[in-house]
């Protein structure tokens, strides 16, 4: 059973920029940095195509598919990780040599005016449709007051 790490343009919440597309060598890779995670963004310069996926090998666990080797296989767009060969889809992030190795997750790329976005899920959205039940926020209250009702006299009086 393969789970599929694809962020389609429906679920982006933030397209941030990466940089000028001149910056891009013909059909190669570079890694970007956004928050905690590690992106690889092709320029398929020979397709007319841009395309980003998780930069960690999940084989080998290197932060090196910014390095690999773009084509295609079967008119999938691809890369291979030069470390094992290891050919990935860079639409679904399947690996297409043997599914037992994973998937990688996919980000859609946009250009405009020149600039490539990458378009990303912010952990933020998330979390902040996130509450606590009231009868935690209760629990929490009561325990606070009682800290602050029988500790803290004591403390205050060992420091001051």
């Amino acid at each position: 059973m393969t789970t599929q790490h694809i962020i389609s343009p429906e679920k982006v919440t933030k397209w941030f920029k990466v940089a000028s597309t001149d910056q891009w060598s013909y059909d190669g890779g570079e890694a970007v940095k956004y928050g905690n995670d590690e992106i690889a963004v092709f320029n398929f310069e020979s397709r007319g195509e841009w395309f980003a996926c998780q930069n960690l090998c999940p084989h080998k666990k290197e932060m090196i598919l910014s390095r690999g080797i773009i084509g295609d296989k079967a008119g999938e767009p691809k890369v291979a990780c030069p470390f094992h060969k290891r050919q990935f889809s860079l639409t679904s992030g399947e690996c297409l040599d043997d599914p037992s190795c994973g998937t990688i997750k996919t980000y859609p790329v946009k250009v405009e005016d020149g600039i490539v976005y990458v378009g990303v899920e912010s952990k933020l959205v998330l979390l902040s449709t996130f509450r606590f039940p009231k009868s935690l926020i209760f629990i929490w209250k009561l325990l606070r007051f009682f800290y602050f009702l029988i500790a803290a006299p004591s403390i205050k009086s060992i420091y001051f």
